[in-house]
């Protein structure tokens, strides 16, 4: 079973919101980025979501951007961020997603990056420079290497990618609206958003987190109540705290836990049947 599926699997049956936390490799230095993620995990965070070196990404705002590139200065390898990253765990269950842009997957190609995610514990990648249709073509060599993919889908249109497509339970990362990380959340394109991707997946399962702009309680709480949500992406906030030390990113994590629990009007997912692997 693999960990991130297996938390996606626990968070649904107990009725709440996973909290997937965001930070660049190496920021803000290697000590303190292993700490602030350990503290995450210690104060409730269920996954690390971590970017390997890379140029920026375009639909990054300016301070995570930043970030990417003060991570950079102090890790260039992508292996050694691998093996840093892994070493953040505190638990053997907790899950890491790692985001591997074109200069990455370039560089050590799909069967490099692979072989050291496997090697150094990863439990799943994500390809967000990448288009729908070559993420999708992804999926099968990185299920069979043991790995989970995270889809990103940045636009609506790109929801479209998954309709009638024939793979089992996909995890998507749906961007919430036409944002730049740090942005201001915007609610109601983002339930447009994830009726859209329900309507196109149809009779299908996903697993479904939503990102850009969730710096709190009060983004999180309406995503609590809807069924085509299972968790959460908290970038710049997160990378806010870091900046500031671990206790800032234990007060963050605990200020949005309760936030994650279903409220009693929640209604069953569209989708139950899900096979799991």
């Amino acid at each position: 079973m693999n960990r991130l599926v297996d938390s996606l699997r626990r968070g649904r049956q107990e009725r709440r919101l996973l909290m997937a936390g965001f930070l660049p490799t190496a920021y803000p230095d290697p000590v303190a980025f292993t700490r602030c993620i350990a503290t995450g995990f210690q104060a409730g965070m269920d996954i690390a979501e971590i970017s390997l070196p890379n140029p920026p990404f375009p639909q990054d705002g300016a301070l995570i951007q930043r970030a990417c590139a003060v991570g950079r200065n102090h890790v260039s390898d992508a292996a050694a961020a691998v093996r840093l990253m892994s070493g953040a765990r505190t638990e053997a269950h907790q899950p890491i997603i790692t985001m591997a842009g074109r200069h990455t997957f370039d560089t050590l190609g799909l069967a490099g990056l692979l072989d050291e995610c496997v090697a150094h514990d990863v439990d799943a990648v994500m390809f967000p420079e990448h288009s729908p249709a070559e993420q999708r073509a992804l999926i099968g060599p990185v299920r069979a290497a043991g790995l989970e993919q995270v889809t990103f889908l940045a636009h609506s249109t790109d929801c479209e990618v998954l309709a009638g497509d024939d793979v089992e339970n996909p995890v998507v990362y749906l961007r919430s609206a036409d944002l730049k990380t740090g942005d201001r959340f915007r609610t109601n394109e983002t339930v447009e958003r994830l009726a859209w991707l329900r309507t196109l997946l149809g009779g299908k399962d996903a697993y479904v987190f939503v990102g850009f702009g969730i710096r709190g309680p009060r983004e999180v709480a309406p995503l609590a109540a809807s069924a085509g949500v299972d968790g959460v992406v908290v970038g710049t906030a997160l990378v806010e705290a870091a900046a500031a030390g671990p206790h800032a990113v234990r007060d963050l994590v605990r200020a949005i836990g309760p936030s994650l629990a279903r409220p009693d009007s929640y209604a069953a997912p569209l989708c139950t049947s899900a096979t799991v692997r």
